[in-house]
């Protein structure tokens, strides 16, 4: 069901007017107004098949917009995991790499950031099972677009003694990007003022219609947006989605992670192979500013490397002034 034509413009004209306040000045100015253009003409919401309680964005501009406001073009840009000198060797021992839930990030609001941003969900409601087997079906690995960083190396880089894993985007079909595929990659954004002005436009929707209104595929993209004081971390995601069961519960590890939660993982082949080889693939090696024998282990991992036939790099931090 459709609302009216009449209705359809003013609720277009309404959430476009301040979608263009936030894209006047931003870098992706010129992709945005592509999409305005090409929706001004269209059918923009509908209301839901299964309640009359409810409205939403069409499938097709949800997904136009939010991939607007996270996906870079990654093909040739170069993302960084920062880790323990621990995990790169069992990386490279075992030709995995390991994707964790989302159960054990680090902040504990970002599972329900998005939603109570936009006011999709009462902060004080009890979790239940659905949130449980939904959180559960999702598993990422955080990069930053930042190289040789002083500040990772601290936060994640086991405090300039672990390593940097420089990542490049493998030419693979659609079959591994959604829709079609099990992964989503992109940018995280902080920058809550466009949550704000998306919670005010259906806000203002619901007030003229009377029906709740919400936007499709919120549901895929709102681990993509994080508290802006988080903002320096400059953070890519690499997140996957298990809900057709790509793997099986016999597949799906479990171990303690460094925080104390007992938490589920999965493990790609990193080097190759099938049936499930990781979308990105590792283009450099960078030993962190405060590795012990940091000498000695850049010449070992040569030496591996060369002995595996493995493309990548080895190389040392650049910063020389941290102890």
């Amino acid at each position: 069901m459709i609302l009216n034509m009449n209705n359809q413009n003013k609720a277009k004209s309404e959430l476009f007017k301040k979608l263009d306040g936030i894209f006047e000045k931003s870098p992706k100015s010129k992709e945005y107004t592509s999409i305005k253009d090409k929706w001004q003409c269209r059918t923009l919401f509908r209301f839901s098949e299964i309640s009359e309680q409810k409205t939403t964005f069409m499938d097709d501009f949800g997904l136009d917009f939010l991939n607007l406001l996270v996906s870079p073009g990654i093909q040739d840009i170069r993302y960084y995991h920062y880790t323990n000198f621990y995990s790169l060797t069992s990386i490279l021992l075992s030709g995995k790499i390991r994707l964790s839930c989302i159960v054990g990030i680090n902040d504990s609001s970002e599972i329900t950031f998005t939603d109570e941003m936009l006011g999709l969900r009462d902060p004080e409601r009890n979790v239940n099972q659905s949130r449980i087997d939904y959180a559960n079906d999702r598993f990422l690995l955080s990069l930053s677009r930042k190289p040789d960083d002083l500040n990772q190396w601290r936060l994640y880089g086991e405090d300039g003694k672990g390593v940097s894993l420089e990542f490049c985007a493998r030419e693979l079909s659609d079959e591994y990007k959604y829709p079609k595929g099990p992964f989503l990659f992109g940018n995280v954004i902080y920058d809550s003022s466009i949550l704000k002005v998306l919670k005010e436009s259906f806000r203002k929707i619901e007030r003229s219609f009377g029906r709740k209104f919400t936007l499709d595929h919120i549901y895929l993209w709102r681990n993509f947006f994080k508290d802006g004081c988080y903002e320096p971390e400059a953070e890519f995601r690499i997140v996957f989605f298990n809900s057709k069961n790509k793997f099986t519960n016999e597949e799906i590890g479990w171990s303690v992670n460094r925080i104390g939660i007992f938490n589920s993982f999965v493990e790609f082949n990193i080097f190759g192979g099938h049936p499930m080889i990781f979308p990105f693939h590792i283009k450099r090696i960078i030993i962190g500013p405060k590795m012990s024998e940091c000498k000695t282990n850049a010449m070992q991992l040569e030496y591996y490397r060369k002995n595996r036939g493995y493309g990548f790099a080895i190389e040392t931090s650049k910063i020389r002034h941290y102890r």
